[in-house]
């Protein structure tokens, strides 16, 4: 282990009150959303090689970002 408790900004409900000492009503109603790949892992896979498939799933998906980007850039000088 690196360090210890949770990571900045992915506190609980709970861990957010023991913070600042109470629980601001937008974070109490707020929305719910389901990721594709919680925790990084994925299903009827080790923990490990679900990390590194995490890994390069997001790594693929800043290059085709960044390609799009190249494109319409490119698309854009050109006219």
């Amino acid at each position: 282990m690196i360090a210890q408790g949770t990571a900045w900004g992915e506190w609980g409900l709970d861990e957010i009150k023991e913070i600042i000492g109470y629980v601001p009503n937008g974070m109490e109603t707020g929305f719910n959303f389901e990721a594709i790949m919680p925790d990084y892992t994925v299903s009827g896979v080790n923990d490990v090689i679900g990390y590194i498939i995490s890994a390069i799933l997001g790594v693929m998906m800043i290059m085709l970002l960044f390609r799009l980007i190249g494109i319409f850039l490119k698309k854009g000088l050109e006219s």
